[in-house]
Formats: structure tokens, C-alpha cells, sequence
């Protein structure tokens, strides 16, 4: 171990080191406070400094340039094992615990003898405790035990350490280096400029290897960069954001295992680790923990089944020179009815010319509330060498994958639309209809008809979720914005508080309004919808039929709304459009009044009339609409009995084109100030609604396609701590 010296040149120390031909190396910061200075750093600076950062950036380039016969750095090894979803095995970089004694001469057992650099006796437990009969089962049951522990513990970070992007790696720093008189161990490490500087090089050398890596792969389907739709996924952590992430196992805690009539707990106490997490594509972990093998399989499973993929965080690779540890990959189902489906699927995928080179296992596992049914993706399960199994497992992945593609691929659909009138229907209104289609073959004329034949589009199934957040709780998050009538159906059915008389007030705040019309047409015969894609009917009241038009797009995340005010035509309801400013029109707070009418213009001019929302009708109108302006802090009243406040997070983003001057700034969203203020608006709107007392269903839409990672990670974080804090996240049992 060498303790960093910024006097020193770098390269000249490593090559010293290793001229002695040591095989393990390790490069410490010099002991320091927030009280005692390191040598360069002061309180004033702390954040921004980075010598020591550069110091040890020289190391590593020259290192990791080396490959794989470079020797092991223990820093390194353990930020490059964070990066990619591992775990590191010492103390001052991840997840901090305590993990170990120090044993004094005088026979006090003690946490980490460096904690003295803090202040004198840091590292006692309480007022002392002493090698003696049972003396770690008593100290572990200790009150000045569970003390000790609390400073390890995440929740002992600083409020900026808690909210930093790089908690999960950086794990605060090393406790020492935390210390001040005011805020004793809650500080940022006193090398925290440092250690960002370190870990943002660090991952840049590590996106860009991979990057490289894609380029050089002879198909698109090895590229690390990896398109789908609109939406760009990268191995680039920053480019992905923070949605949900569910603990799995304990947290910190030491559990002591009894041996027959003895107790030894040093031999059989084991600290549980929350190495379990539940990941969502977006979270900034996901891909991270993905090994190249398996990106193409779980990009199937995450994007076109919409599974819930969790993480061992253990990593894949060598922990020694004779185990390893196979490439799996672990599926959590959301209910029954999804784990029967999805083994069956897999199992069939799995098979090889009847060997199996994919193993599928169905298994359970403990969440925080109760059990789930998982299934386990192992590849080469009875495979033993670990030779033989590094060089076997890409074939595998490649085969499973394209079995993937057999079981689950569809053929085109083929529509056939009279063409009678076809001088008023151009082509580009057909294509414009079939936006979300992949065309199969160029739209041709055949005789009086036009014929399109298309894919229907792979969208991540969402429906499963929605049943999901129906029987936990009254919040939803979900990316396609149609998902969010169903759910507000779903909640309906459950409320004890809901009746005839009961009116709405759905508070949309939203870049847009989302009042489309949907591609559906009203049959007089059936006296209901149908589907303009798959021509079949839907009942708005029906959540499998709305589901499939769903999918089929008729309904969309433009057009959801219409739908919803149909099957409430008999309540009054009340829309309040808020905008993130002034927008593409005038904001308008008057009341406008309409009813929802089965009349509107016919699809592709010809295909039977849609919805319409219509304001000249003599009949009672129901639905009454507002626009309000975020801009100029346009509150609206909060007026209904049930209260759906329904967020878009494009809201946050000008991708569209806002106003203001949003676009002159670099990005795709507003500066701090401008963003700081939409968050305050949605603060007092929330506050609002929990002052009404009202019974409230939240839904929130990601938009990937509309807003950036970048902007709807914070963005997200922000709003469930508004709504944590008002009170408005209940649980079914609340109802």
C-alpha cells in the first residue's frame, strides 16, 4: 500500500512498485478531516479539487491500456467492479460497513484503528469494551454496537451525499474522511472532489472500451449502442436515470447463528448485504450490470416482453483462480399469470437441437411486501470448466437470442383500405396512421384499394404493471401515457369513496393536451368502437379490450383522454390543462364547456366518425376544460370529489419546442432557475391537493420519447418526494 504523495511522479512510483514484482498493489489518500486538512485541500475547496485525482487518473490510463495481464490495484479493481454492477471488497469506496475488528494491546476491541485520525477514542464502542468471556456477543448485542453501525449505515450520509449520482459507488468516502466538529461523520468526504473526478474518468474509459468494442463487432446486434424506436440505450450510466430501485434483501445487519449449545460468533456471524435490487432500464445501474454477452438477450426481454429484470449485484467473473460464476440473468414476475407465460415461452427458447444451453428455473424470492415468483436465466448450467465456459457462452446468447426472435416474431398484418375516394386520401395520411408501424413494404394501389402491410409495434407491456399498481397503491409510473386511463379505471373499481354523484378533476400537467382524437370509429350495429388496426370492437369499460387497442395503438398517449371522458359521459368532470408557460397558444383559465359525442370526423375521411369532444350541442355538457399557465403560477381549484393528478415528465423538457428561451439553452431542457420553478408550481399544486383532503390517483408518463434521461431522473426523484411529504401515496388499505 502507498499513500499517495502529489510530489511524487505517478508513473515513476507505480514502475518503482512494481519493479519489486508485487502482484497486488493498493494507493491510499493521506489521512485527513474536514478539521485537519489534506495536504492541497481546504474546506473551501474540497469539492472542486482534484490533484490527487489527476495524480492517480495517470496510473490508471497507463494500467488499464495495459489489459488483462496488468497487476491488480485494489482502488481500481473495486471502482471498476462498482461501475459494472459489482461490489467492492474495502473500505473508502461503495457501500460503507463494519466489517471488521481491531483488537488493542490492552485488549479493547475497537472498529478501524484509522478512525483516530477523526478524534481520540473514534473507534471505541461507547465507553469501551474488552476481550472476556462472550465479549463479541455481548458487544454485538450492544446498544454501543448498533451506534457504531448507524454511521456505516446509508442513512447516516449527508443529505448531499444522499442525493448525489454517485452514491452507489462512491458510498460517501472513507468515514474518517468525513469528520467535522458540526457534523461529525455526516459530511462529504473531504475528498469528494476528488473521488468524482476519479469515478467520472473512470467510467468515461470504461464507455468508451465498450463503445469501441460495439464498433468493431461485425452486426448491429453486438453494438453496445443499441436503438429501439426513437429511444437511444447506452452503456453510458449518465445517459440513463434513476427511476425506482426496490431493496430485496436486509440492509446492514449482522445476524448471529447459534452452533448446537455454543456460540462462537466470530466463526458464524455473517453481515447480509443488499445485494438484490429490482432494476429498471432506466435506472443508471441497468446496464451497468450487464455483461456483453448478455446485452442483446436482455434488451429483448426488457423491450419487447416488458420484463422486470433484477440484479445479483455480485457481478460475473472470477473469484478465484478455480471458481466462477455462470452468466444469469433473473426475471421477477408481477403475478402469476405472467411467470406461467413467460416460462413456458422461455423454456421453449431455450432448447437447442435438444440440448439445453439455457437453463430456466422458476424459483420465489422475499420482497419487502411478501413473496414473488422469479425465473432464472442460466447459460451452460452443466457446464464446469471455466475455460470451456468463456468460450462457449457468446454462442449460446446467440443462439437463445435468435430463438427469442422465432418464438416471439410475428408476421406482418395487412390492411386493406377502399380507395374509392382516393383523391382526397393522400398516402402520407395513410403513413401518418400507421405512424408507429414498421412497414413492411411500400404502400401500393390495387385497383380501388390501398395496400399497407406493417409490423405492429413492440411495446413494453405495460398492462401487467398497471394490474401491479391497481392492488398495492394509487401511484403509477409508466412510459406510454395511454397506460394511465386504464389505471385510473382500475383504481376506480377499488374506491369505497366513489359513487354516481361523484365528480372528477383531472389535473393534466402535460406539454400537451393529449385531447387527439383516437384511431377508433363508432359501428352503429355493435353500438360500440372498433379498432381501426385490428377491427375489433372496444368497450371502454372493458380493461382487455382497451389493453389490445392499446397495443394496437388506436388508443395512444395523445388520445387517452377521450376514451376515459366517454365512459364517464354521465359525470361531471372537470380539466385542468396546465402548461410549463405560455406555449404554443394563449393561456386561457376561463371555463370552456363541452359533452363527449360519438359524431367526430371520419378516420382517413371514409373509416366511420371517432370521438369528439363538441361545445354546440344543446345536450348537458359535462366536461368542463381549463388551461392554466405554470409560468405565471396559474393555480387551479381543486373542485372534484376524486382528483386524478396525471404529470407527463415532458412537462420538465422543451424537446418539443417550448417557450421562453428554453432552446437557446445547451440541452433539451430548461436552465436550473426555469426548472426550479416548474418544480415550485407542482410543490404548491401538490400541497394543494392535500390540503383539499380529497381522495387522490396519481400517474405519472416517462416519455422517453419526449424527455431525456437527464431531465426525468431528477425530475422524477422530485415529485414522489413532494408526494411523500404531503401525504398523498397511500396504500390500497388506505383507500
Amino acid at each position: 500500500m502507498a499513500v499517495i504523495d502529489l510530489h511524487n511522479e505517478p508513473l515513476r512510483v507505480f514502475e518503482c512498485l512494481e519493479a519489486h514484482t508485487l502482484n497486488r498493489l493498493d494507493f491510499l489518500f493521506p489521512d485527513g478531516t474536514h478539521e485537519n486538512t489534506p495536504p492541497g485541500i481546504t474546506r473551501e475547496n474540497f469539492r472542486s479539487h482534484r490533484e490527487y485525482a489527476d495524480w492517480l487518473i495517470n496510473i490508471f490510463d497507463f494500467w488499464f491500456d495495459r489489459g488483462e495481464h496488468k497487476k491488480k490495484i485494489r482502488l481500481f479493481d473495486n471502482i471498476l467492479a462498482l461501475l459494472i454492477g459489482g461490489q467492492s471488497d474495502t473500505e473508502g469506496i461503495g457501500e460503507q460497513s463494519l466489517s471488521f475488528f481491531t483488537i488493542e494491546t490492552d485488549g479493547e476491541i475497537r472498529d478501524s484503528d484509522v478512525l483516530g485520525v477523526a478524534f481520540e477514542h473514534a473507534s471505541r464502542f461507547g465507553e469501551g469494551h474488552f476481550l472476556g468471556k462472550q465479549c463479541f456477543e455481548k458487544l454485538m448485542n450492544s446498544n454501543d454496537f448498533q451506534t457504531k453501525l448507524r454511521q456505516y449505515s446509508p442513512a447516516s450520509l449527508s443529505s448531499e451525499c444522499s442525493m448525489c449520482y454517485w452514491r452507489d459507488i462512491c458510498g460517501g468516502g472513507f468515514l474518517a474522511h468525513r469528520y467535522s466538529v458540526e457534523g461529525g461523520f455526516s459530511n462529504p468526504s473531504i475528498y469528494c472532489g476528488n473521488i468524482q473526478a476519479l469515478l467520472k474518468h473512470v467510467r468515461a474509459r470504461i464507455k468508451k472500451k465498450l463503445v469501441q468494442h460495439g464498433e468493431q463487432s461485425e452486426t448491429t446486434k453486438n453494438k453496445i449502442i443499441t436503438k429501439h424506436g426513437n429511444l437511444n440505450f447506452c452503456a453510458d450510466a449518465q445517459s440513463l436515470s434513476r427511476m425506482w430501485d426496490i431493496p430485496i434483501s436486509a440492509i446492514n445487519k449482522i445476524a448471529l447463528f447459534s452452533n448446537g449449545n455454543h456460540s462462537n460468533p466470530i466463526k458464524n456471524s455473517c453481515m447480509e448485504i443488499p445485494v438484490s435490487r429490482i432494476l429498471t432500464p432506466e435506472h443508471p445501474d441497468f446496464y451497468q450490470t450487464i455483461e456483453r454477452e448478455m446485452f442483446d438477450v436482455v434488451h429483448f426481454l426488457v423491450h419487447k416482453l416488458n420484463c422486470i429484470i433484477y440484479s445479483n449485484r455480485l457481478g460475473h467473473c472470477f473469484s478465484n483462480d478455480q471458481a466462477f460464476q455462470k452468466r444469469k440473468i433473473g426475471l421477477l414476475c408481477r403475478d402469476r399469470e405472467e411467470s406461467l407465460y413467460l416460462l413456458g415461452a422461455l423454456k421453449n427458447s431455450s432448447l437447442n437441437r435438444g440440448k439445453v444451453s439455457v437453463g430456466i428455473e422458476m424459483g420465489r424470492i422475499v420482497a419487502k411486501k411478501g413473496k414473488s415468483d422469479t425465473i432464472e436465466i442460466t447459460f451452460l448450467p452443466n457446464e464446469k470448466e471455466p475455460a470451456e465456459y468463456f468460450s462457449s457462452v457468446n454462442k449460446a446468447s446467440e443462439e437463445f437470442i435468435l430463438n427469442l426472435n422465432k418464438e416471439f416474431s410475428q408476421p406482418p398484418t395487412v390492411w386493406e383500405i377502399p380507395a374509392n375516394n382516393s383523391a382526397e386520401i393522400e398516402i402520407e395520411d395513410i403513413r401518418d396512421i400507421f405512424s408507429d408501424y414498421s412497414f413492411s413494404d411500400e404502400i401500393a394501389i390495387s385497383g380501388d384499394k390501398f395496400i399497407v402491410s406493417a409490423k405492429e409495434p413492440y411495446y413494453r407491456n405495460e398492462a401487467l404493471a398497471v394490474r401491479h399498481y391497481a392492488r398495492v397503491g394509487n401511484i403509477a409510473i409508466v412510459n406510454n401515457h395511454a397506460w394511465a386511463s386504464l389505471f385510473w379505471t382500475s383504481m376506480l373499481s377499488t374506491m369505497t369513496d366513489c359513487d354516481t354523484d361523484s365528480s372528477y378533476q383531472i389535473i393534466h400537467i402535460d406539454y400537451h393536451s393529449d385531447l387527439m382524437m383516437p384511431k377508433l370509429f363508432y359501428s352503429p350495429e355493435v353500438g360500440t368502437f372498433i379498432d381501426f388496426f385490428t377491427k375489433k370492437p372496444v368497450f371502454f369499460d372493458d380493461k382487455k379490450t382497451i389493453e389490445k387497442a392499446i397495443y394496437s395503438t388506436a388508443i395512444g398517449p395523445g388520445s387517452f383522454l377521450l376514451p376515459f371522458f366517454y365512459l364517464q359521459k354521465e359525470r361531471w368532470i372537470r380539466y385542468d390543462h396546465i402548461y410549463p408557460g405560455k406555449i404554443r397558444e394563449k393561456s386561457d383559465s376561463t371555463s370552456r364547456r363541452y359533452n363527449i359525442a360519438n359524431n367526430g370526423p371520419p378516420i382517413l375521411k371514409q373509416c366511420g366518425s371517432t370521438l369528439l369532444l363538441r361545445n354546440g350541442a344543446k345536450k348537458k355538457k359535462n366536461i368542463e376544460i381549463r388551461s392554466h399557465s405554470a409560468e405565471i403560477s396559474e393555480f387551479p381549484a381543486i373542485v372534484g370529489d376524486i382528483i386524478f393528478l396525471d404529470i407527463d415528465l415532458d412537462f420538465f423538457s422543451n424537446k418539443m419546442g417550448g417557450t421562453t428561451d428554453w432552446r437557446t439553452n445547451p440541452g433539451w431542457h430548461p436552465n436550473d432557475e426555469e426548472l426550479q420553478k416548474l418544480f415550485d408550481y407542482v410543490q404548491g399544486i401538490v400541497e394543494k391537493i392535500a390540503l383539499s383532503g380529497k381522495s387522490v390517483i396519481i400517474s405519472i408518463a416517462t416519455s422517453n420519447n419526449f424527455c431525456p434521461p437527464e431531465v426525468s431522473s431528477p425530475a422524477l426523484q422530485q415529485l414522489i418526494k413532494f408526494f411523500k411529504t404531503a401525504g398523498l401515496i397511500r396504500s390500497k388499505e388506505q383507500w
